[in-house]
């Protein structure tokens, strides 16, 4: 098992790579190019998407800016890259969901609104893990610690079965008094793809 480190001084290296350092290399090829190309990247698929019961779980989804339930959703991702940051654009169905990623002091950084999430990655048997380790409130140029109630944590999985080019992704969100909020699964195929601000 191999868990980040801080990240890579070299301006030319992509988030993800940077943060793995030399177990990057060792991923199946489709996670490398969805995760590490040089180049931006997208990916189509269908995800099963669960939500959480209760209001206060309903709650906590919405200020997350998740996904609503739904069977075989078709899903679309665009990854935009600028060096070491990048910008998640998903959209399940008709749902947008848009994040921002930093490196910071070796943990990626995810961030929704002013919500940032700080996450390890890791690689396990040739697969991509992810779990929050804390979060921030964002404020200008300050952060703020958040309550561990507040801090989505998340939990989740990027693997490929046997000689597949598609990757297969399970994530889950939860919170620490309240349990699951969100879930989803499904199999997407990586593609390098190009934004329109790229020449």
């Amino acid at each position: 098992m191999f868990t980040g480190k801080p990240y890579s001084t070299k301006p030319s290296l992509p988030l993800y790579p940077g943060l793995l350092h030399g177990a990057f290399e060792r991923l199946p090829a489709p996670l490398r190019v969805l995760y590490g190309s040089a180049k931006s990247t997208g990916a189509t698929g269908n995800l099963d998407i669960e939500r959480g019961e209760g209001r206060m779980r309903r709650v906590l989804g919405w200020l997350w800016g998740l996904p609503p339930t739904g069977t075989q959703v078709r899903t679309h991702l665009v990854i935009d890259r600028r060096g070491s940051r990048e910008t998640w654009s998903r959209r399940f169905g008709s749902h947008s969901w848009v994040t921002r990623q930093r490196p910071v002091t070796g943990w990626l950084a995810e961030r929704y609104g002013p919500i940032e999430v700080r996450m390890q990655l890791s690689v396990v048997e040739g697969e991509l893990r992810f779990k929050s380790v804390g979060g921030v409130l964002c404020v200008a140029s300050q952060t703020l610690e958040l309550p561990r109630w507040l801090v989505p944590q998340v939990s989740a999985r990027s693997w490929v079965e046997g000689n597949e080019s598609s990757v297969h992704l399970w994530v889950e969100l939860s919170a620490a008094r309240f349990g699951m909020i969100a879930r989803y699964t499904g199999v997407v195929t990586p593609q390098v793809v190009k934004v329109r601000s790229e020449k």
